[in-house]
């Protein structure tokens, strides 16, 4: 399954690429020049939520297609590597994790909820360690260190959200942060069943639609005007789930091989 693994795992980067173009394109055109505010009924915006369904349909569709005809591992089995590149990978994210905290955390002072930024800050650090304890053993077994990282990942967005809505509950203008929030909001729920593999609680189908979301999600939230430390989370993050894409999918089996 590694060739489907990764046909599949490219298939979700090229969706995202289209739609992070398209959403670009919304926000260059839909704020009008005199108020600030975006234009109701813009056709950027119509043509980059019309994508988004149906990238989002069509993620659901291929994620029905492999429940059906491939047989779904579980616990260890699914979460199983044999090579190095899942660790590169998330000890590289972790550092960016790290990097981008530690500038949260020392620039907390200019925010608007010093105090809050600080603990997002510090959470981040932890998220950082987090996703370098991701990746199992060879053998496909799960260390008690990997389990926590897995739990902790989904509360670190869980509080982003909060921050987020912390410093844009006054922005009437919902598009400046509306895509961002639902990102976050996905990673958190992509983490989440990400880590239901840990505990052999996973629910495949749902865990693989909403990895492919959050990636196609972040990858959208990438091209907005935000901090690039903020980006830096983002863009860590979708690496990350992206590589747990492929990594699940390709420990999958063919029904008809195992007949």
């Amino acid at each position: 399954m590694r060739k489907t693994a990764l046909t599949l795992m490219l298939s979700t980067l090229v969706l995202s690429a289209f739609g992070a173009f398209f959403h670009w394109l919304q926000m260059m055109n839909v704020f009008e020049t005199e108020t600030g505010l975006a234009a109701l009924g813009a056709r950027s915006s119509i043509v980059f939520v019309v994508y988004s369904l149906l990238a989002a349909l069509a993620m659901a569709g291929l994620s029905f297609f492999l429940r059906r005809r491939c047989e779904q591992p579980r616990g260890e089995e699914g979460l199983r590597w044999d090579s190095p590149l899942p660790r590169v990978i998330t000890v590289v994210c972790g550092l960016l994790f790290a990097v981008a905290a530690i500038q949260q955390m020392f620039t907390a002072g200019g925010a608007g909820s010093p105090l809050m930024q600080r603990i997002f800050g510090a959470a981040g650090l932890i998220a950082a360690g987090a996703l370098m304890a991701l990746p199992t053993r060879r053998d496909g077994t799960v260390p008690a260190l990997s389990r926590y990282a897995a739990l902790w990942l989904p509360l670190f967005c869980c509080y982003w959200l909060v921050l987020i809505y912390r410093d844009n509950a006054q922005d009437p203008v919902l598009w400046d942060y509306a895509t961002y929030i639902c990102a976050v909001a996905l990673s958190a729920l992509a983490f989440y069943h990400l880590s239901a593999w840990y505990f052999r609680r996973a629910t495949p189908g749902r865990a693989l639609f909403f990895i492919q979301l959050a990636v196609y999600l972040d990858a959208c939230a990438l091209t907005e005007e935000r901090s690039l430390w903020l980006k830096l989370f983002l863009a860590a993050a979708a690496v990350v789930l992206a590589m747990e894409e492929y990594v699940l999918i390709s420990n999958m089996r063919e029904k008809a091989e195992e007949s």
